[in-house]
């Protein structure tokens, strides 16, 4: 007969009592031999957790319990009265914990602490500002003055890859910080684009010096001509659809407004995809400038002025690049219309190209960098 499996309590207790609590995972008033438990010190407002103490020594919260003997641990607290304080842009919380000062001294004074951020479900961290800066996690903080920190999140967004109908993946989208443009351009005009737009012509050359301060595409089309275009709209009976893919803007008091919009729209995105009946989940820079060119033209259809080029040319991710013939001049495998994996080739000349299939892109890179830096 075998002897049964030895069963241990696990007591856990807070200091001082009203400084926050514990929960355990799992909970239960005996243990068998060999469990692990899970311990996580919650603080109350005001407070902080510094360490474990009794029969596991650790600052690691939470902190993971083998049970092997009977066990006592506590949780202990401080009070959080140095000056430091943490804003919170977008959704999730930001853990603070104290690091021990090697220089033996009581806090408050040089206090250092140890900020982890916490995004709430669907978020991820994205930066620190204020007295922080970079992306780091954790980032230690010394509060020897007062500290302002605010911590920002931004929205995950996921999106389907297509390396042709063969390959795909469901990936990060970052496509997100083009309102920014405004503010980080020190020019009087400039041209952004996405590093997935080949330029084949000259043809944006035409831009400069233009008498419309911002202009966009609306007018889109796909190389094969055949295939259905559905990107007039961001729904059957929605907006005009504007394309940030390329977007040529003038430093004036109307484009600053512009992109003010658009970084409003970004700020409070799920309001505006509900009000405008936008598809899907993830958020697009296209949406936020239809948007944005809706609201400044007085919500009129096609009234903010279209690039100087008949309109944009594209490709689907489940198309491929089949050469780079020339800085002008490219061969692409075309997939057949209702013909899943069936290509045929199509060569582009002298036409700048949209091309969405990123991994395409990545294949041809070094023969793309080659011909653009002779």
């Amino acid at each position: 007969m075998e002897d049964p499996i030895p069963t241990y309590t696990l007591s856990s207790t807070v200091s001082p009592a009203e400084a926050g609590k514990i929960t355990a995972s799992p909970s239960a008033s005996t243990y068998p031999e060999g469990t692990q438990v899970t311990l996580t010190a919650e603080p109350n407002e005001n407070w902080v957790f510094k360490q474990w103490e009794g029969d596991e020594a650790s600052t690691s919260n939470p902190v993971q319990v083998t049970m092997a003997s009977n066990k006592t641990l506590v949780a202990v607290f401080v009070k959080r009265d140095y000056p430091l304080t943490i804003k919170i842009e977008g959704e999730g919380t930001v853990e603070e914990k104290i690091v021990p000062n090697p220089s033996g001294r009581e806090y408050p004074h040089g206090t250092t602490v140890e900020l982890t951020p916490k995004p709430k479900g669907g978020w991820e961290f994205a930066s620190w500002d204020g007295s922080l800066t970079g992306t780091d996690v954790p980032k230690k903080i010394i509060v020897d003055n007062p500290k302002n920190v605010i911590a920002k999140f931004k929205r995950k967004n996921y999106r389907n890859y297509r390396d042709t109908s063969h390959t795909v993946k469901s990936l990060s989208f970052y496509n997100a910080n083009r309102c920014d443009s405004f503010n980080i351009s020190p020019y009087d005009e400039t041209i952004v684009l996405d590093v997935d737009y080949l330029i084949l012509s000259d043809s944006l050359n035409n831009c400069w010096g233009h008498k419309n301060e911002l202009m966009l595409h609306h007018e889109v089309q796909d190389i094969q001509f055949k295939r259905e275009n559905t990107w007039r709209r961001v729904d059957d009976i929605g907006i005009t659809m504007y394309w940030a893919t390329v977007c040529y803007f003038q430093k004036t008091a109307y484009t600053q407004s512009f992109f003010d919009v658009v970084k409003h729209v970004k700020a409070n995105w799920p309001f505006y995809k509900d009000l405008y009946n936008l598809p899907g989940s993830i958020y697009r820079n296209d949406y936020s400038f239809s948007i944005a060119a809706h609201v400044m033209n007085g919500f009129q259809s096609e009234a903010q002025p279209q690039l100087p080029i008949e309109r944009m040319y594209k490709t689907f991710d489940w198309d491929d690049i089949h050469s780079i013939n020339d800085v002008n001049d490219i061969t692409m495998f075309v997939e057949k219309v209702r013909t899943n994996a069936d290509f045929h080739l199509c060569r582009w000349k002298d036409v700048d190209l949209h091309i969405m299939n990123k991994w395409a892109l990545q294949r041809h890179a070094d023969t793309l960098l080659e011909m653009y830096y002779e």
